[in-house]
């Protein structure tokens, strides 16, 4: 098995799973080599209580803000070159846009890149026999590299190779996979590239175009459209320079228990939803990366969740000075058909809390100074 990768993905978890972008998912499905499917699964579960640590308004049970020693965040400027992204960056954005309603061309020729749109047929074998479902019968499956999700290093080991080659890969399934007779073996795949998925040819951004495909931003011309990109990168770069400010700028008099127990939670609840990405269990998990048991783990990471500690206690502690609440209508603008999952997955304090944030992001935005 890719232990290198493995454990960066173990690492990661650390790294990535900050309460702001709490409220996402990945789907558990596997079939039988071990591909997984990112769509949200409404069965997907968490053995960890996330919401425990919130009271039913969001905020974090405990929190004295007496202990949190914020500036004065309103005095704060944003200076211009934070707040005015550049022409190109607004272009960038809006061809992101754009590419998802061009039509892909499939080619032939050519090497395959990292991140590469394949269609593929393999056929598995474990000591030259084939083994049921490891045969894609000639079908073809379309797969992306670094994003659908197999067994070790399956789709990594397609990167440089001719489109339209047959070749062999080599892969280990996991200890614990869910089909026994595979656990723990050895397997050879005979892989056949047939065709790579290019972007097409990106349509043009016209006032009809806005009007058909873009009416959910609430804008119907092309001049709208540029306008809302725009501003919605501007906010970006007002929270990320001036939550920044205010993260450099507050001390601490003590560091709440509950927020860091939260994100220890927090943080193995992600693990744990990337274990079962791989068909294992969140201790076999960390096991095979080296990094020991749960312990171990949130150890390696005590700097990293005391940061994301820090800067939950920030936006809490401004969310109380300011007298911000979360109303469900608020909660039903923010995550709208996606309540009722994200509260059975992490439970309604959780999305309160997720939501308050947002709010207070959202204040602190609206009412800060630009030059």
């Amino acid at each position: 098995m890719n232990m290198k990768k493995i454990t960066s993905l173990a690492l990661a978890c650390i790294l990535t799973a900050s309460v702001l972008v709490g409220c996402s998912k990945k789907d558990s499905n596997s079939n039988s080599q071990g591909e997984q499917n990112n769509q949200p699964n409404p069965n997907l579960s968490i053995s960890f209580d996330l919401s425990k640590y919130f009271d039913d308004t969001g905020y974090l049970i405990g929190l004295d803000t007496s202990k949190v020693k914020l500036p004065d965040y309103k005095s704060i400027v944003v200076p211009k070159e934070h707040h005015t992204p550049s022409k190109e960056d607004v272009q960038k954005a809006i061809d992101a846009e754009l590419a998802k309603f061009a039509e892909p061309v499939n080619v032939t020729t050519g090497t395959v890149p990292d991140g590469a749109t394949l269609n593929i047929d393999y056929v598995g074998s474990v000591d030259g026999v084939e083994f049921e479902g490891g045969n894609t019968n000639g079908q073809g499956t379309e797969v992306t590299i670094g994003v659908t999700q197999y067994i070790d290093d399956f789709l990594e080991q397609l990167v440089g190779k001719k489109i339209g080659s047959t070749f062999d890969i080599e892969v280990t399934f996991p200890e614990d996979y869910h089909m026994p007779d595979l656990a723990g073996k050895d397997a050879i795949f005979k892989i056949t590239i047939n065709s790579m998925k290019t972007p097409g040819e990106l349509p043009e951004l016209t006032d009809d175009f806005v009007k058909t495909n873009f009416a959910f931003t609430g804008v119907t011309t092309k001049e709208e459209y540029i306008q809302y990109v725009t501003d919605m990168l501007s906010s970006t770069l007002v929270n990320r320079y001036l939550y920044g400010e205010i993260l450099k700028k507050t001390t601490f008099d003590e560091v709440n228990e509950n927020a860091i127990k939260f994100h220890q939670d927090h943080v193995l609840a992600y693990c744990e939803m990337e274990a079962k990405a791989y068909g294992m269990t969140l201790d076999a998990y960390l096991e095979l990366t080296g990094l020991g048991t749960k312990e171990q783990f949130l150890e390696l990471g005590a700097e990293a969740i005391k940061s994301d500690a820090e800067q939950l206690l920030v936006l809490q502690s401004i969310g109380k000075h300011e007298n911000i609440t979360v109303t469900d209508e608020d909660i039903k603008a923010q995550v709208g058909d996606n309540q009722a999952q994200l509260e059975e997955l992490y439970g309604k304090n959780y999305v309160k809390m997720s939501v308050l944030n947002e709010k207070v992001l959202t204040f602190l935005e609206e009412k800060t100074p630009r030059e």
